[in-house]
């Protein structure tokens, strides 16, 4: 399990990280999204000793992270922008690797070297920004990682190599119970592979929570009032949303209860509807900003 607690960090005297809490629960997929700006990019490099934070704890299994380096040759990190060597050939950066960590898996190696196919003695430099991305990928998962932490993994990636690496994030889940956190913007993508959800902004974490749980807690109906939308329901705080197409309303709501008074108050018509992740990320960022 990765336990962040009461996290804060400040860059001169504008705070970027305000008491973020968290638990990510070993052997699940976490994705983290938010604005850009929001600290995503902030907390990793936190969670990597790359930022040092004001104050606050990480734990990684039960231990303080930044004080033991033995738990840092479990952590694996892929950033959206690469900084390996940019002279090495592919073939001296497998090698760095290889005598770097004592967990590299040979075997798992020769695997995904066919799976990306990438050349052995082109330059890093010279390679292009997909390219980049899969050798980040094929240098990082045969350490065989307890904790993997990737940032925008898949930009600049063609569909079906984005398609090869989000199977491969699964696969190393289902095979080795690894944690994953994935800063993305692509929430459509996320959705298909997740599951956990947070969503940070302006330093905060506004929830955190189990998908299936979210969507448990937050519902999507089409409702329709000949008289309109009833003003307790409009003015009610568990609204998060509301779109109207003529006496049909689309309505996003928080709060059980309000469904409740949405049944009650009869309309002609009601529906349950499939609610995206995307639509629970900007119905709570809608929620947020107009609080």
């Amino acid at each position: 399990m990765l336990k962040i607690i009461n996290l804060r960090k400040k860059f001169d005297a504008t705070p970027v990280l305000e008491n973020i809490s968290l638990e990510v629960q070993q052997g699940s997929i976490f994705a983290m999204v938010g604005p850009n700006g929001a600290g995503k990019t902030t907390l990793i490099r936190a969670i990597m000793g790359i930022v040092l934070p004001d104050s606050g704890r990480i734990e990684f299994q039960g231990q303080d992270l930044h004080a033991n380096p033995q738990l840092k040759e479990q952590i694996a990190y892929i950033p959206e922008l690469h900084h390996f060597f940019p002279d090495f050939t592919g073939r001296q950066l497998t090698q760095l690797y290889r005598m770097t960590y004592s967990t590299w898996d040979e075997e798992r190696y020769l695997e995904l070297r066919d799976v990306f196919k990438l050349p052995d003695n082109k330059k890093f430099k010279n390679f292009s920004k997909g390219m980049k991305t899969q050798m980040a990928f094929l240098l990082n998962l045969p350490i065989n990682p307890r904790l993997l932490i990737l940032d925008e993994p898949t930009s600049g990636l063609d569909p079906i190599v984005r398609k090869q690496v989000l199977n491969l994030i699964v696969d190393l889940v289902a095979s080795q119970g690894t944690t994953v956190i994935i800063s993305s913007h692509n929430l459509l993508e996320l959705e298909r592979i997740c599951d956990s959800f947070g969503i940070l902004s302006q330093g905060k974490l506004l929830l955190s929570e189990q998908v299936d749980t979210l969507k448990e807690e937050i519902c999507k109906v089409q409702v329709a009032f000949a008289q309109g939308l009833p003003e307790e329901i409009a003015q009610h705080p568990g609204l998060l949303s509301c779109q109207q197409v003529g006496h049909i309303y689309t309505l996003i709501l928080k709060d059980t209860a309000l469904l409740k008074m949405v049944e009650k108050a009869q309309p002609s018509f009601i529906g349950k509807m499939d609610i995206s992740m995307e639509e629970i990320f900007m119905s709570v960022m809608g929620g947020y900003q107009n609080a």
